[in-house]
């Protein structure tokens, strides 16, 4: 799916620290920072609302922005990660990269599986997904949001490998050729690898994940080091 033009305005942001940043959200604003080769880092905000209605429109979060500070000039920038709450997944602090059209960067493509296996309709076994993205270098032009998949032609116990994906010349696969993308399952039959005390194994496991979850939130609400 190739990529559209995406224009996002934002304002530039003098006050920093974890007390600024909460009061920001507070206000329905993220905190957010430009980063660019040669120059310091820039601290910028964003509406919350309308940027969490431009990541819904697209698939992926790898995407080529025109970005305007302050009502500025628009330079080309990678929205190269987005920090979400662990728990309400609300986006607490973004990271911008500032690109040279004739430099290559390294971007993680979403994989669109297209059909039904042959294995899953004639043969009743089960997709098993095992990557839904792959890693590809190339230029920032070139950045697309997801990569087409034919997977109609498995039959059971057949796989595609990351290897597997034809691109075009202009990308460089960075995802090992023997990482496993997708297998076709043979049927199950009832009883049979049946787990031993599942309730007390997934009881355990939510737990601590719950656990995990609280002890991270003011750490992934802080924002990455150097510029908050």
């Amino acid at each position: 799916m190739a990529a559209e033009q995406i224009n996002l305005s934002v304002e530039s942001r003098e006050t920093i620290g974890t007390g600024a940043v909460r009061r920001l959200r507070s206000e329905g604003k993220v905190p957010a920072v430009v980063y660019g080769s040669g120059r310091e880092a820039m601290a910028i905000q964003l509406e919350e609302h309308s940027f969490e209605m431009l990541l819904r429109d697209h698939a992926s979060e790898y995407l080529m922005i025109d970005l305007s500070v302050d009502d500025g000039a628009a330079s080309k920038v990678l929205l190269k990660e987005v920090q979400h709450h662990p728990l309400t997944r609300r986006v607490m602090h973004v990271d911008f990269h500032e690109v040279q059209m004739d430099h290559k960067v390294r971007v993680t493509f979403n994989i669109h599986f297209v059909g039904t296996p042959n294995g899953v309709t004639l043969g009743g076994g089960t997709v098993d997904f095992h990557v839904r993205a792959i890693q590809v270098e190339c230029l920032p032009g070139d950045i697309v949001e997801s990569i087409d998949l034919d997977i109609s032609h498995l039959d059971v116990g057949q796989h595609l490998l990351a290897g597997d994906i034809e691109l075009d010349a202009k990308y460089r696969r960075m995802t090992a050729d023997q990482v496993s993308i997708v297998s076709i399952a043979k049927p199950r039959v009832a009883g049979e690898d049946d787990d031993e005390d599942t309730g007390a194994v997934e009881g355990e496991e939510g737990a601590e994940t719950g656990e995990e979850a609280e002890g991270k939130e003011e750490s992934d609400a802080a924002g990455p080091a150097g510029v908050e």
